[in-house]
């Protein structure tokens, strides 16, 4: 204790680690909190993609678009449309990604 106290404890060499040899699993899976719609109109982007990081990420930026417009110039089948400030995918979309290679909302871990 008085190494503590008096702040010593700095220059002491700690015990080494043991080596933890097991694996932990992830407990917390994505959860998707806000407007449900807005996630199910989004998620027409995927197709039959199924990584966990692209479906994080689409449902990201459908929760936060900011309705910017940016997908709508990228989009080659013409399927996003601007409603109520925010984008909106029709039944035309074909799953290229191209309208999130440019979507400015970004992902902060």
């Amino acid at each position: 204790s008085e190494w503590i106290s008096l702040g010593l404890w700095r220059w002491r060499r700690p015990p080494k680690w043991s080596n933890v040899n097991y694996k932990i699993e992830e407990r917390r899976k994505y959860d998707i909190k806000g407007n449900e719609k807005r996630v199910e109109n989004f998620l027409k982007i995927l197709g039959g993609r199924k990584e966990e990081n692209l479906r994080k990420d689409v449902i990201y930026r459908a929760i936060n678009c900011v309705g910017c417009g940016v997908c709508i110039s990228k989009c080659p089948q013409d399927a996003i449309y601007i409603k109520d400030g925010r984008a909106w995918i029709d039944d035309s979309c074909i799953g290229c990604m191209k309208c999130m290679d440019e979507c400015p909302v970004i992902v902060f871990r």
